[in-house]
């Protein structure tokens, strides 16, 4: 049953709404740091992979289950 309401739980939505709160207004105040653009593109990748990964485990399962 807690597999069902954590599946149920919106958290990409809730992940993506932290990113806008929080992610933007220190974009904005270090918008000239070095470190700050080395740190996204770092996140971006990671991002990018864990995308293709989770996009790969749906594609298994979809072949899985003849969909």
């Amino acid at each position: 049953m807690n597999r069902e309401r954590l599946d149920a739980f919106p958290t990409q939505l809730v992940l993506t709404l932290v990113w806008l709160v929080i992610g933007v207004p220190v974009c904005i105040i270090l918008r000239s740091s070095i470190l700050w653009v080395s740190l996204m593109s770092v996140y971006a990748i990671i991002v990018s992979h864990f995308t293709a990964h989770t996009a790969w485990k749906a594609e298994r399962a979809a072949e899985h289950t003849g969909g």
